[in-house]
């Protein structure tokens, strides 16, 4: 089990997403929807993870 750190950026169409993880940052921006979050957070369901908005 790996630990992330997710930090969320929300505006009213996107979310600007950066994961930390230990090897580095990884950005991503997804649709501000549920279908696109919770398959985004799909990724993450079996992760240690910390999420701030």
């Amino acid at each position: 089990m790996k630990n992330f750190i997710i930090g969320i950026d929300i505006s009213s169409k996107t979310l600007d997403i950066c994961v930390k993880e230990q090897q580095g940052l990884t950005h991503f921006e997804i649709e501000n929807s549920k279908k696109a979050i919770q398959k985004f957070f799909n990724k993450y369901k079996e992760e240690q993870v910390v999420v701030s908005m």
